[in-house]
């Protein structure tokens, strides 16, 4: 069942490319759209699915922010899942994604959860901005042996 799931995901995602899409953070080569493309690969469905509708579907915000300001876009760029569970892709109406089998849904654009992030961000920093927390990244091997020392 596995072999079966994987072997239409691969086919999925090569009718994907074949339309011209290159995949996560590729470059979309539908009509009316040149820009970036963020396709989030995942193995579930229904609860991106149900993300993405409520406007909650912050690490696919994330991914696209990431791209936005890494490739200095001045709009945020276009968003997809991709269920290899599924072999199928969901995204919102008006996605320029060419797939067939792809699910379009009614919600939020993913830049309005990506600005309500950075907006919440930036409250939280406000609040506790000036707080200082102390800990260390990376324990030494004595730490890892004696975990009390630690702390």
């Amino acid at each position: 069942m596995q072999a079966m799931q994987a072997m239409q995901a691969m086919q999925a995602m090569q009718a994907m490319q074949a339309a011209g899409h290159a995949g996560h953070a590729g470059h979309a080569g539908h009509a009316g759209h040149a820009g970036p493309f963020v396709l989030d690969l995942k193995l579930g469905e229904r609860s991106y699915y149900d993300r993405l509708r409520a406007g909650l579907d912050i690490q696919l915000a994330h991914y696209g922010e990431v791209v936005r300001r890494s490739r200095k876009l001045r709009s945020f760029p276009a968003t997809a899942y991709f269920s290899i569970g599924a072999a199928r892709a969901f995204a919102l109406l008006g996605t320029p994604l060419a797939a067939s089998g792809t699910e379009f849904l009614e919600g939020p654009p993913v830049a309005h959860t990506a600005a309500a992030v950075q907006s919440m961000t930036r409250a939280t920093y406000r609040v506790f901005g000036s707080a200082r927390i102390a800990g260390r990244s990376i324990l030494s091997n004595a730490d890892r042996r004696h975990p009390s020392s630690f702390w």
